[in-house]
């Protein structure tokens, strides 16, 4: 209503002027209103000081303000002084200018450059003040401005650089909105207060420095990126931004939620990371914590692209989820964490290393911590999540205490894993930890155990460190893939602590062939090695005084040495009679040789028979089964038996029989669950079928396909291959 009565009574009395002939009017605030630069002006109501007035361009391209009018410091800027002028290219203010007011410079759509006197003196640049200014090319604030009100260069289109001062404390809304060719901003830690939208539209920002997210420094928790990103009408987000620092604050709920950011630097000072801080940036590199971060949120890096971060001592805890779903590729988890949540790193499917600092204080392990068994959820889309386990190395620290349902379930490369933790009394015996989907009536009702999908094709090798005192019950159960335990954390060191292994610790591990046991064990529990099918000898320490019921029905083990003065049960269909002896009588019947390189074959002797009982390894790598027994340097026997389970559930992608009449007999299961293996038989059809039929059953697995061919296989391979089952006979 001001401007336009103002308006008003300027057009009628530049009319009174033209009619009356006057060679000079009063313009407000009383005295020649225009001054000697051509600029209009007026004086306070006070008079104590002059203000450039609305109307003051002169169709000039470059304007020069005059510092003092009427013997009045010039001040002010007023509200839409130069506003629509689209002439003016060039202006320069001089320092005695405090306030630029509302629209100032509005719709100049040719000014390109403005600058201040010496030691300006502007305190404010009002709302909209060079709104839409779409040639300006740099701005830099006088040191001293407090407040930037709003859309002060909103549609600044041309705007490239621009500096602001320590000096600001106050930034309203959408300062810098649709400025589409600003690269990077700054905005100094004296900013107290910032309105939404600043930098809606800003689709060239690449580089943005903050003093906290939010709009002010004291209310920091629920803000976000967006909060300064969008706006009210839009959710158009920083598609270019790169690289943000946040210099204060607390990292709010959803702060960069879905952003484009590459690059975060939180620096020192910041404490906490809200939930979901950086859920689904998928564009997400680095991010760089301070050493005072003591809280990081659920979900905080789920379904990110953050491949590496480093934690900070000051952390506690990594709570659920955490880091589900994301690119992850390798963490090491500070000494101050004494909690693992619930699928804190579940479907981190590129998690290939998770180290532990020195005396890890780590205490918990939640469900599903570092499982990597994908279930789909409508609303989830993990990074590779179609991707393979990478993790071939797991470590349990030494004060861990409990180890949650399936925490590390599924983990298909897994090699290697050290348990180190003393005394773990809670485990969730119940569904063990290390498990498949696939759902069993056992010992326990309807257990959900690991098959195949647990460890890597070669097998899961574990040592148990040399302070561990026991094994909780059903640790391992149902791991197929397990083949190798030993207790004592490295070459040339021995566990002299353990006392226990509880009831179904290595329940189901078929393919554990290599067992060592500890030299202090006093009790073995009921079913610990139930159905270890690959178990072919042992070593019982002279301290064992209990052992559980059916702890041991392993149908491959032939051979104990016991030291203990208890008796040792084994069940299973075991087809020879048991070699058991102590270490002072007695002697093994076992013996092994290697054949073209590949497996070590390993025998067991009974008179003159022999029987091939698998191989010492157990790795998978194709099977080509020996011509003949050989023994220390000379060959013993032209022929052989295949023992029951000698090769039950591996891995391997052939199995070659090159010499079928070397084969005795092969007892029942010999090559039960075998996966994955083509067989090579040498011979025709009419041989193939002249073969005992226990031999041919013992091959003959479910939905088998047989190919004969009368020549034997060139160098190139031209002979037949096809899928699995398929026996092959050339």
């Amino acid at each position: 209503m001001k401007k336009k009565l103002f308006i008003a009574l300027l057009t009628l009395s530049a009319a009174l002027c033209c009619a009356f002939g006057l060679a000079a009017c009063n313009l407000g605030g009383g005295g020649d209103s225009k001054g000697s630069d051509g600029i209009w002006y007026e004086l306070s109501d006070d008079g104590s000081y002059a203000i450039v007035t609305y109307g003051a361009y002169k169709q000039e391209e470059s304007v020069t303000g005059a510092a003092t009018y009427k013997n009045k410091p010039v001040t002010t800027i007023g509200e839409g002084a130069f506003k629509q002028d689209t002439y003016l290219k060039t202006v320069t203010l001089p320092a005695s200018i405090t306030t630029i007011e509302y629209e100032a410079f509005r719709d100049c759509n040719k000014l390109e450059t403005i600058s201040f006197g010496t030691n300006s003196q502007l305190k404010t640049i009002g709302q909209w003040a060079f709104c839409s200014c779409s040639s300006l090319k740099t701005f830099t604030i006088p040191d001293g401005v407090e407040e930037l009100g709003d859309g002060v260069f909103y549609d600044c289109s041309s705007l490239t650089n621009l500096k602001i001062p320590d000096s600001v404390t106050t930034m309203k809304a959408a300062v810098f909105t649709n400025c589409t060719s600003l690269t990077e901003i700054t905005i100094p830690d004296t900013v107290t207060s910032m309105g939404s939208g600043m930098f809606f539209g800003c689709s060239a920002l690449e580089s943005l420095t903050l003093p906290y997210l939010g709009s002010n420094s004291e209310d920091t928790e629920h803000a976000t990126l967006a909060y300064h990103a969008e706006s009210s009408y839009s959710n158009q987000k920083l598609d270019n931004l790169k690289k943000v620092t946040v210099n204060g604050g607390v990292l709010g709920k959803n702060a960069f939620y879905s952003s484009h950011v590459e690059t975060v630097v939180l620096k020192e000072g910041i404490t906490s990371i809200s939930e979901r801080a950086f859920y689904r940036c998928h564009e997400l590199k680095s991010v760089t914590l301070p050493s005072t971060i003591e809280e990081i949120g659920e979900y905080a890096f789920a379904d990110s692209a953050i491949p590496s971060i480093e934690l900070p001592e000051t952390l506690t805890e990594i709570k659920a989820h955490t880091f589900e779903g994301c690119a992850l590729e390798s963490i090491n988890i500070p000494a101050s964490v004494t909690t693992i949540g619930d699928q804190a790193f579940y479907c981190a499917f590129n998690l290939a290393s998770v180290t532990y600092e020195k005396d890890s204080q780590l205490t918990s392990i939640g469900r599903k911590a570092f499982s990597m068994q994908y279930e789909i959820w409508w609303d989830v889309e993990y990074f590779d999540y179609d991707s393979e386990s990478k993790l071939t190395t797991l470590t349990v620290p030494e004060h861990v205490t409990t180890i949650g349902k399936s925490a590390f379930d599924n983990l298909t490369a897994l090699r290697y894993l050290n348990w180190n933790a003393i005394e773990c009394r809670d485990f969730e015996v119940h569904r063990g930890s290390i498990y498949s989907r696939t759902t069993v009536d056992g010992p326990f009702n309807k257990v959900e155990y690991a098959t195949s999908t647990a460890g890597c094709k070669d097998g899961i090798i574990a040592n148990f460190g040399s302070q561990v005192k026991k094994i909780p019950a059903a640790t391992f159960y149902g791991v197929s893939n397990l083949i190798s335990v030993s207790f004592g954390g490295g070459i040339g060191m021995l566990n002299r602590v353990c006392e226990s292994i509880g009831d179904y610790a290595f329940y189901g591990c078929t393919g554990l062939f290599d067992l060592s046991l500890p030299v202090t064990l006093k009790t073995i529990g009921a079913y610990a090695f139930y159905e270890c099918f690959s178990l072919i000898n042992l070593y019982i320490p002279s301290t064992l005084t209990t052992v559980g019921n059916n702890a041991f029905y392993c149908p491959k083990l032939v051979e104990i040495c016991n030291d203990s003065s208890i008796t040792i049960h084994v069940g299973g269909s075991q087809t020879l009679e048991m070699n058991i002896y102590s270490s002072s009588s007695g002697s093994s019947k076992l013996f092994s040789y290697g054949m073209d390189g590949n497996d070590v074959y390993t025998f067991y002797q009974d008179g003159s028979t022999y029987y091939l009982m698998g191989t010492r390894d157990n790795t998978a790598h194709g099977l080509n089964l020996p011509q003949f027994v050989f023994k220390g340097n000379a060959k013993v026997s032209d022929t052989y038996i295949i023992h029951a389970y000698a090769f039950y559930g591996r891995n391997d992608d052939t199995i070659i029989i090159s010499k079928p009449e070397a084969i005795a007999e092969i007892q029942s299961n010999a090559f039960n669950k075998i996966k994955n293996a083509s067989v090579f038989f040498n011979g025709t059809a009419e041989k193939w079928n002249e073969m005992p039929r226990s031999f041919r059953e013992a091959l003959d697995w479910e939905n088998t396909k047989y190919y004969y061919s009368e020549t034997q296989p060139t160098e190139e391979g031209n002979f037949w291959r096809y899928y699995y089952g398929a026996i092959f006979i050339w």
